[in-house]
């Protein structure tokens, strides 16, 4: 009997859990939504948590004072992630009726200007996007003998030290080269464009001097850039900016500089 009884009490106990866990179930599903809360992590303003909230308004009507068991969470986090400038979103809900939206956008890496008269970013992950009419990014510009056209498609990040770099796609080479000049401090402070030439070749236009500086291809970038520093430090500091029409970076272990004729006057 005593085992029957604790058999009993245990049904009994696990009965009202379900009852109980039931009743809340129904309880959240019928409350109302009380506020929304949206945050939109990145320091450009392509768009901001209005425009989400539009977005959402849009698709699927206003949330708050909506019951819970009305708003799709999972539908909601799709809606935000298929716009054009958002890389994740992740939404979630409370008891209390509170929905939370946490919206990530894409990082743009460089600009592309190409001869069809089109303009649009590339990710930082390889992505093309599309420009914003709200706000532009600060960010290598690249323009010249470019005919990739806006589709989508991701670039792939090489290894400059491959001899067959020359064989690979000028896009993946930007994006490659985008990479190394935004995370090195002084070259992202000084390199303000590309531009691809009609021989195929890469070359930078720096912010400060009117010279051109001839890059080739990436393939030993890292030596290149190496030298390019090295070059700022010793000569333009000894001679000034306005010393060079252009530098070439192209032949290995050593760097070209066309003076201009301003400096061959003074030398004269």
């Amino acid at each position: 009997m005593k085992r029957l009884y604790k058999v009993l009490i245990w049904v009994f106990a696990l009965t009202g859990l379900i009852v109980t866990m039931s009743f809340v179930s129904t309880s959240q599903d019928s409350t109302p939504c009380s506020s929304v809360f949206i945050n939109v992590d990145n320091t450009n303003v392509f768009i901001d948590k209005n425009d989400v909230d539009s977005l959402i308004k849009k698709r699927v009507g206003t949330l708050k004072g909506k019951s819970m068991d009305k708003i799709d969470i999972a539908q909601i986090e799709n809606i935000i992630r298929g716009n054009s400038y958002v890389q994740n979103a992740q939404a979630y809900s409370t008891i209390d009726g509170e929905v939370s939206i946490a919206v990530r956008l894409r990082v743009p890496l460089l600009r592309i200007f190409n001869p069809l008269n089109q303009s649009f970013y590339v990710d930082a992950n390889g992505r093309y996007m599309p420009l914003s009419e709200k706000a532009s990014s600060r960010v290598l510009m690249v323009n010249g003998y470019i005919y990739d056209s806006y589709i989508a498609r991701t670039v792939r990040v090489l290894d400059w030290k491959d001899t067959m770099i020359k064989g690979k796609t000028m896009m993946d080479s930007l994006y490659t080269l985008a990479n190394f000049i935004q995370k090195d401090k002084f070259l992202n402070a000084q390199i303000q464009q590309a531009y691809i030439n009609n021989d195929r070749e890469i070359e930078l236009i720096p912010y400060i001097g009117k010279q051109t500086i001839i890059m080739g291809d990436i393939s030993d970038m890292d030596l290149k850039f190496k030298n390019l520093v090295s070059f700022y430090k010793k000569e333009m500091s000894r001679y000034g900016w306005s010393t060079c029409s252009c530098i070439n970076l192209k032949y290995k272990n050593q760097i070209v500089c066309t003076k201009t004729n301003k400096f061959n006057k003074q030398n004269d």
